[in-house]
């Protein structure tokens, strides 16, 4: 059992924004909350009601949570200038709600009387906290559930910025529609994406000559696979590290974000996660994908939370 109060406050802008409040009934952790942050367009309740079961599951931990809409978004006041989808998530992933966040910890400083703060969430939420955590002390560690490294509407053609992962599962499909009469029909009838089924076939003899060559000698910038990338994200997530706040990173196996956090993160940043090895733990989620849908994915990746939190405290 605990205590669920739907409040509202002010951003600095003057909009008044919605949330809910959770505190335990008896807890050793008041002086830290965990801050869970509207992924996406999506408002504090998340996919499949995710924030829900995940406050339950921190609330039995003893944590206070508090999850909130961003100006815009769900019962929150205000209006979001982007008007398509894809520029709508650009924005987020560049800081758009980073102020909402540092706002929504300020008032739960006065109101309350907490000092420290686990931010993030899924998705937009995860990069979101990222962001607002590089320039705010009082957040300890970052929440990172299937956290983005792209921009949505950077780069002119989807087929460039493919990963690896994204190849060969695309591969892996188009063979299996080979035995699809509807697909071979497609196919015949010139209706397929040629560009990415040939770009997935080649990948394999693609992969066998990047690794000969050292995919480190050449710039990043001459990589069609970074056009999408996002550059505020190495800068921040090193910054968080260097400063002494963890980050936890918690993946879907099959989750696209993951195979790019992989190829276009990774690749080129591995010098820096060997470095804070002890300030960031990595968590997969066998089969799941972005979302975690199916209950026993939630499950697990709640039980992974708990193995962080604990090596947290």
């Amino acid at each position: 059992m605990h205590e669920s109060q739907a409040v509202t406050f002010r951003n600095r802008s003057g909009c008044v924004l919605f949330g809910i409040m959770h505190l335990p009934e008896q807890t050793s952790r008041k002086n830290t909350a965990i801050v869970l942050l509207s992924p996406g367009v999506k408002n504090r309740i998340a996919p499949h009601r995710l924030y829900v079961k995940l406050t339950e599951f921190l609330i039995s931990l003893g944590y206070p949570v508090f999850r909130f809409d961003f100006y815009g978004l769900g019962d929150s006041e205000g209006v979001i200038s982007e008007r398509l989808l894809p520029n709508i998530y650009t924005s987020i992933q560049q800081g758009l709600y980073i102020n909402d966040t540092i706002d929504s910890m300020d008032w739960l400083q006065d109101r309350h009387g907490i000092k420290n703060f686990i931010v993030g969430g899924l998705c937009g939420g995860a990069i979101t906290g990222l962001l607002a955590a590089q320039s705010d002390e009082r957040v300890t560690a970052l929440l990172a559930i299937g956290i983005p490294v792209i921009l949505d509407n950077a780069g002119e053609k989807k087929t460039q910025t493919l990963t690896s992962s994204e190849l060969d599962h695309y591969r892996g499909k188009y063979f299996l529609k080979l035995t699809d009469v509807n697909s071979l029909i497609r196919l015949l009838t010139l209706k397929s994406d040629f560009r990415a089924i040939f770009k997935a076939l080649i990948n394999p003899l693609k992969m066998r000559l990047r690794k000969i060559t050292s995919v480190t000698q050449g710039a990043m910038e001459n990589d069609p696979v970074m056009i999408n990338f996002n550059y505020m994200f190495p800068d921040a997530f090193e910054t968080m590290l260097r400063n002494g706040q963890d980050i936890g990173l918690f993946f879907g196996e099959n989750d696209r974000l993951y195979w790019e956090f992989k190829e276009k993160y990774c690749t080129y940043f591995q010098s820096i996660l060997d470095k804070y090895s002890a300030m960031y733990s990595l968590y997969l989620t066998p089969g799941a994908r972005h979302i975690f849908e199916q209950k026993e994915q939630q499950v697990d990746l709640f039980r992974n939370i708990e193995k962080w939190l604990s090596r947290l405290a």
